[in-house]
């Protein structure tokens, strides 16, 4: 045996020696509950304001150094509050692997809990453990501070020389250590709130290492309670790695993380909260510049990516880029709101976000380069029989924002363009304290189609020019079985506009066959709104509307209205006259004026027309169905013209009427029909329902100016035709009992007359004979009278004068003798 092998032998076995001395002495000297007894008195010192309590500890020290802790329990000495407890904890350290060729070193903790709770606005149960009774000198500290700045500095200064030469041992660096929590519970309780807590099934911390990566997960469970009535529930896994080896050497913190957020609800919450995944890539730099590398998805319904660069109190965001997925967000909206979305064609659509965002942050500044854009156009389908396709387009530059929308729709395009500013710093939320917003929108190659205006307005109803006629004279509509749409009287939200300046210009736009021209500003703040000016014009003539909106809240609208009208040709606006009317062609004149109210219960409107034109023509109104049956039906008529005979003309030569419309009926004051020479005239009056379930009566007066039915009107004692048209709703058709009540009526009543003239001839000729009978009696019963008292005066008076010549005789022979 060689001298080599013999002191190798010799110094192996005095190796063994001293390591199980060193185990004896451990053994025997070092006991568990010493142990237990000195970590209480550390802990109670440090923590004068708790008690510890340990029910265990155990260890062993060879081959593998072994320490086993139960039921450590930390607690508040007073109120005897939890603050800290762990179920057990292990650890477990290999000597001999160590030495060898490095070893795993084991650290297991089991069911640990924290417990934070606050006790007022500046303390809680924490800062009240870690209260000592012992003062710090802060002069002595600040002093010391202050002399030890050199040494902090050399000792930087000797560190940075030393970057890249440090060394450990090869035996440590090749040896790992594995740090696992399982079942870790935190329990939060804010003031005055319910508690909240977090439960971290595991926490592992895998090969921390001084020669490759480590690699480190948390899973947990979170229940936080954000009110009494309010709790917050997700589960979160974060998996990662961290360079421990390339920060020793280069000071380089360069680490890549995976977060999965799932299963998160919220109370009262109605729609579905999407899980979130990331994945993150940190470098920070010694100079303390960082960079990061970030993607983000939320379900399959958004995408986003970007990277982060942080150097010198700057953050530059780079490369930005977000994908929401539009055909996927009924996936995440209250049932509602599904409904509604139902009508929206999204093809597949993505609202695409790209560009950069530059932050400053000494002063704070914010300058984002972003643009919006839709990949494919979203269709709205069945809006009233129409379909629109609609794509938008955003512009983010500084503080200018600028969107589009453009609109294919009434077979032309509508684009409309919004630009305000926006600081995101400094920017209020609330509506009216927003910048000032110009609204520009320009419509060309539109067409509004008649059938599209009808339905529209009248819900697409016939009108009683296009029913068939009913033997009754009382006609009623059928009933309406369907059920009425609910209510909502939920109150609106009061709404404060900020100044809103919307300018309108419609060039080749076509209602009906006309062209039409619009040129319009309108202006809204706070809560009201109105038209600076608002003129359109259709061929030759002109037309202006004037407006006020008030807003009361989003379900209760008020708006008055007035437009006036001059020259305009009527043919354009035919289709949004009733469908009774039909079409209407001429030169209008007059005014239009009403209120206007969109409430929770639905739309309501108060309408006055007064208008009047001239060489025109109702296109689609028949005459003929309504004269022609009812002269048929009258026996008085009956055969007496044909309908050749008669001009029954759906031209005019003047036009007028006046009434009021409502979401209730059409009441017609006045309605006068004059055709040209010698055809016809109408005038009438009445009511019409906009409810198919209500009663609708018109009562008409026709005229006819060819010659061929007046005498036979005549004949009957009248000069026209009455005419009532009944029925419900838009149904009308003439009523032939009225007609004929009418004519039969004014028929007796002229019988009665002529009767009663021909007596009253016959009277007066009676009257006269008898007259003339007493007046010839009369004369000769004078005449007779006459004569005798002709005879007696005779008589007398000869006997008078006989007495007078008597007495003169007497009176002369006096004088004579």
């Amino acid at each position: 045996m060689s001298k080599k092998v013999k002191i190798l032998g010799f110094l192996f076995g005095l190796f063994l020696v001293c390591l199980g001395g060193v185990y004896f002495y451990v053994s025997t000297v070092i006991k568990p509950e010493l142990i237990k007894q000195k970590l209480i008195e550390v802990v109670e010192s440090e923590l004068p304001e708790t008690k510890l309590e340990i029910n265990e500890i155990d260890y062993s020290i060879f081959p593998t150094i072994k320490v086993n802790l139960k039921d450590f329990n930390l607690t508040l000495k007073k109120s005897g509050e939890k603050l800290f407890n762990v179920h057990e904890v292990n650890v477990s350290i290999p000597i001999l692997a160590i030495l060898t060729n490095g070893g795993n070193l084991e650290v297991n903790v089991s069911s640990p809990e924290m417990h934070y709770k606050q006790l007022s606005q500046k303390s809680d149960n924490w800062s009240l453990a870690l209260k000592r009774k012992d003062k710090v000198d802060t002069n002595q500290t600040i002093t010391s501070d202050s002399n030890n700045d050199s040494e902090k500095k050399d000792s930087s200064n000797s560190q940075s020389e030393d970057d890249g030469k440090f060394e450990l041992p090869p035996l440590i660096k090749k040896s790992k250590i594995n740090v696992r929590f399982d079942d870790i519970q935190l329990f939060y309780t804010p003031l005055k709130q319910k508690s909240s807590t977090v439960n971290i099934s595991k926490f592992l911390v895998k090969d921390i290492n001084l020669e490759s990566t480590t690699a480190f997960e948390i899973a947990s469970d979170i229940n936080f309670n954000l009110s009494d009535s309010q709790m917050l529930k997700t589960s979160l896994l974060v998996i990662g790695q961290v360079d421990i080896p390339q920060f020793l050497k280069k000071k380089i913190i360069e680490t890549s993380i995976k977060v999965d957020i799932s299963k998160t609800s919220l109370t009262g919450l109605e729609f579905k909260i999407p899980n979130v995944k990331q994945n993150i890539k940190l470098k920070i730099n010694p100079d303390g510049s960082i960079f990061a590398d970030i993607k983000s998805s939320l379900d399959d319904l958004l995408d986003l990516k970007f990277n982060v660069d942080l150097k010198n109190k700057n953050v530059e965001v780079r490369d930005f880029s977000s994908s929401l997925h539009l055909n996927k967000v009924a996936g995440y909206l209250p049932p509602e709101m599904v409904e509604q979305l139902k009508q929206i064609n999204f093809q597949g659509s993505v609202i695409q976000t790209k560009g950069s965002v530059q932050v400053n942050l000494e002063p704070m500044k914010i300058n984002p380069n972003l643009k919006i854009e839709m990949t494919k156009p979203v269709l709205l389908e069945n809006i009233m029989g129409q379909k629109f396709s609609n794509s938008l387009m955003v512009s983010l530059k500084g503080k200018n924002v600028v969107s589009e929308v453009k609109t294919e729709g009434f077979e032309g395009v509508i684009i409309t363009k919004v630009s305000t500013e926006v600081d995101p710093l400094n920017q209020s939320f609330e509506l009216d304290k927003l910048s000032p917003i110009l609204v520009d929108i320009d419509g060309s190659n539109l067409r509004l189609r008649k059938v599209f205006i009808q339905k529209m307005l009248y819900g697409g109803k016939k009108g009683a020019g296009k029913a068939q006629e009913k033997s009754s004279g009382n006609n009623q509509a059928g009933s309406d079985n369907t059920t009425p749409a609910p209510i909502d009287n939920t109150p609106g939200e009061k709404i404060s506009l900020p100044k809103i300046t919307t300018n309108i210009k419609f060039n080749q736009f076509f209602i009906g066959d006309e062209l039409f021209n619009l040129d319009a500003k309108i202006l809204a703040n706070k809560n009201k709104a109105n038209s600076e000016f608002f003129n359109f014009g259709i061929g030759a003539g002109k037309g202006s509307v004037g407006f006020n909106t008030l807003i009361k809240d989003t379900k209760n609208i008020d708006s008055d209205f007035k437009v006036n009208l001059k020259n305009i040709n009527f043919n354009s606006f035919g289709a949004f006259l009733p469908p009774m009317l039909g079409g209407v062609s001429g030169f209008f004149h007059g005014q239009i004026d009403g209120k206007v109210q969109l409430m929770s219960s639905g739309l309501r409107y108060n309408i006055n027309s007064d208008v009047s034109a001239v060489k025109g023509a109702f296109k689609d109104l028949d005459l003929a169905q309504f004269i022609m049956p009812l002269i048929d039906k009258v026996d008085l008529l009956k055969g007496k013209v044909k309908k050749e005979d008669l001009i029954l003309s759906d031209k005019f030569d003047t036009f007028a009427f006046k009434g009021n419309a409502s979401e209730k009926r059409i009441k017609i004051e006045k309605l006068e029909f004059i055709g040209p020479p010698k055809t016809l005239e109408v005038k009438g009056k009445g009511k019409v329902s906009m409810k198919e379930t209500d009663p609708s009566l018109v009562d008409l007066e026709y005229k006819d100016k060819t010659g061929q039915l007046t005498p036979h009107l005549k004949a009957v004692g009248k000069d026209t035709l009455p005419i009532r048209l009944i029925g419900n709703g838009f149904v009308i058709l003439p009523d032939h009992n009225y007609t004929i009540d009418k004519l039969a009526g004014e028929f007796l009543k002229n019988q009665f007359k002529a009767k009663k003239k021909e007596a009253e001839a016959k009277l007066k000729a009676a009257a006269a004979k008898k007259k003339k009978e007493l007046e010839r009696k009369a004369k000769k019963a004078a005449d007779k009278k006459k004569k005798e008292l002709e005879r007696k005066a005779k008589k007398a008076a000869k006997k008078e004068k006989k007495k007078l010549e008597d007495k003169a005789k007497k009176a002369l022979k006096g004088l004579f003798k």
